[in-house]
């Protein structure tokens, strides 16, 4: 990220680059439906969907989503990409996403 920033301030002109900050992961265990996507997630993701609750890969995995976002959100704090023809914004609202869900705190099958 660092490196496609520099190369951007340094190269583009006149640019304002928004980055949307990534989701927490652990969530996304829960999404079982028989779509591509799901598919795709269970085929080279498996490190989501493959260990069981509380263990320590999914605890390290869960770590890692969060040090992702905090080190992302520290590096855009930083002055380093703000000049004055270049700013970097970081848009947090998916840094607490929850998945929609039912009433019986089921996701909704439309997620």
């Amino acid at each position: 990220m660092t490196e496609m920033l520099d190369t951007m301030m340094n190269e583009v002109p006149r640019m304002i680059v928004n980055i949307v900050q990534i989701l927490p992961m652990e969530s996304l265990r829960e999404v079982q439906r028989p779509s591509i996507g799901c598919e795709l997630q269970k085929r080279f993701c498996s490190c989501l969907v493959l260990p069981e609750d509380n263990s320590t890969d999914l605890k390290e995995l869960i770590e890692l989503n969060f040090e992702f976002q905090w080190r992302l959100e520290k590096l855009l704090e930083s002055d380093r990409f703000f000049k004055e023809d270049f700013a970097v914004v970081l848009q947090p609202y998916l840094q607490h996403t929850q998945p929609p869900r039912l009433p019986v705190r089921s996701l909704t099958p439309t997620y």
